[in-house]
């Protein structure tokens, strides 16, 4: 990526019979912002801002590399060069710091060898006296689409982690950030196959590269300017990195009935988003000339289907922890510490039961700082009932009365009867996974089988069997009767039981299904 850059002579900083020199000057890129109203952006409105904590280098026609730094946050940086020298002036699209705190956040091209991005000034001599070299990326809006080149994307996806960061300091200011690669491209589209050549289907955090891969096919769907999007899918590298999610993934929206693993990951990452960029409207731009899109209130939206399975009645109440006392049900406002402090802990790391909204109110709840009435309320107006981090009590069933109790129990020499169904769609909705509790108090070898009863045919139940968030075992024959064997110590475990039909993510197969799911024991 190339800019232009001005360049201009300052005065007697430097004595010119001295071997070196100062260079300085601000960074700066187009930022769009959106349309008022709308999830649309307004070009008109582009203004230039500054690149806040990015990496500075200066280099020699060799390709040497004779100073570096990062800009402040006014976008501004000061190097030291060789006096008579032709330097250049690159800007990485990378925020790094070592140290403590530390992180390494970088923006690369997943369809080029996920090279990273960067500005170049142009090659000018040092001269023998301060000068001033800035440097500014463009968006690449020629008024009636983009150029081919669109130098300001990175700068501004990185500006929004820039501010994530700054959320997080302000809580945690030694915080440890692994590193992170942000994969952007304006070839990357809403189909999905390789990843390699931009057909990453949509923009999502993979745990698997560590990475934020982000839409960027112009007139379609491109995310550089979406600051909503690319801060929710930093929420779930935060909560993967610095916490705990247990969530399956998939697609969601907000008027959908999750598994109550998915819902609260998707509501925390809202509600992330909206708290980094301090309003409580999410927006996301889409179609011709990016000029509609996503646009909805975390405040005030009307999505129904309220409940512990919703997106929006996690992301509700996680908002309504933050921010201000407003509104009739809302008398709390403890800022971000105690939610991220929660979702950080040794507490929620370790729970032994599925990440959701029970245990994180519940370990809310626990702190000296926080009063439970208060919190109980957001919960009851957005449906949620459940009184313990296992959900007992809970009443709201989403009109699937299969789904509770939320945990069946199940002892040693004990059965349980339970359903699975596909009424609200496929893989990771509410009536597809049954979760059962098992609290084992001594060691030995137990018999788990799952067996069909009635419904579906043929059928496959399988199940996963985990503990402290971490999968111990997967049974997943395709037989109508799944049994395994395994030893284990006292301790709490919890089984996630299924129907295979209908965690396949295709709406053509599987539907209600019955099965009786045992525990033998033997010393």
């Amino acid at each position: 990526m190339m800019a232009a850059v001005v360049l201009s002579a300052c005065g007697g900083d430097n004595d010119p019979r001295t071997s070196v020199v100062t260079l300085s000057g601000t960074v700066t890129f187009d930022l769009v912002p959106h349309l008022a109203d709308s999830g649309g952006l307004d070009y008109p409105l582009t203004v230039e801002a500054p690149a806040r904590g990015v990496q500075v280098l200066l280099l020699d026609r060799g390709g040497d590399l004779l100073d570096s730094g990062t800009t402040t946050a006014e976008g501004t940086y000061t190097l030291q060069a060789p006096a008579g020298t032709d330097v250049r002036v690159r800007v990485e699209a990378r925020m790094q710091r070592d140290g403590s705190p530390n992180w390494n956040f970088s923006v690369t091209d997943n369809t080029q060898g996920n090279a990273l991005y960067v500005l170049d000034g142009q090659f000018v001599n040092s001269g023998s006296a301060h000068s001033v070299r800035d440097l500014h990326a463009a968006s690449g809006w020629t008024g009636n689409g983009y150029a081919e080149l669109r130098p300001a994307a990175p700068f501004a996806i990185l500006d929004v982690i820039y501010d994530a960061v700054e959320q997080v300091r302000e809580v945690d200011p030694e915080v440890q950030l692994p590193p992170l690669e942000i994969r952007w491209s304006a070839a990357n589209t809403a189909s999905s196959g390789d990843l390699t050549q931009g057909a990453i289907g949509t923009t999502f955090y993979s745990i698997d590269d560590q990475s934020i891969y982000l839409l960027g096919w112009a007139g379609n769907d491109t995310d550089e300017y979406d600051r909503s999007v690319i801060a929710h899918e930093f929420a779930h590298y935060l909560e993967y990195q610095l916490g705990r999610t247990d969530s399956i993934g998939g697609d969601h929206s907000m008027t959908v009935k999750l598994d109550m693993r998915v819902a609260f990951s998707e509501g925390w990452s809202n509600a992330f988003a909206a708290i980094t960029t301090a309003e409580p409207v999410y927006r996301d731009s889409i179609g011709v000339d990016q000029s509609s899109g996503l646009y909805y209130s975390l405040e005030t939206n009307f999505y129904g289907n309220a409940g512990w399975f919703s997106e929006n009645s996690v992301q509700k109440i996680l908002y309504d922890l933050y921010d201000p006392a407003n509104e009739d049900f809302d008398r709390i406002s403890l800022g971000f510490a105690p939610v991220y402090q929660t979702l950080t802990s040794d507490d929620w790391r370790q729970f032994d039961g599925a990440t959701s909204i029970y245990p994180f109110i519940q370990q809310l709840k626990a702190r000296t700082d926080v009063d439970g009435l208060l919190v109980d309320t957001l919960l009851e107006t957005e449906n949620i009932f459940g009184t313990d981090a296992y959900g007992v009590n809970e009443t709201n069933d989403g009109g699937l009365v299969a789904v509770l109790p939320v945990y069946r129990r199940l002892a040693p020499g004990g059965s349980v009867a339970l359903c699975s169904s596909q009424t609200e769609g496929d893989y990771n909705r509410l009536d597809v996974r049954r979760f059962v509790l098992l609290e084992l108090l001594d060691s030995g070898s137990y018999d788990i089988s799952a067996e069909y009863v009635e419904g579906l045919a043929p059928s496959n139940p399988d199940f996963v069997l985990w503990q402290d968030g971490e999968p111990l075992l997967t049974a997943e024959s395709e037989t109508d009767r799944e049994q395994v064997s395994v030893s284990l110590a006292p301790g709490t475990y919890w089984l996630e039981v299924y129907e295979q039909a209908n965690v396949d993510q295709s709406s053509s197969t599987g539907g209600a299904v019955c099965f009786n799911l045992s525990l033998g024991y033997s010393p």
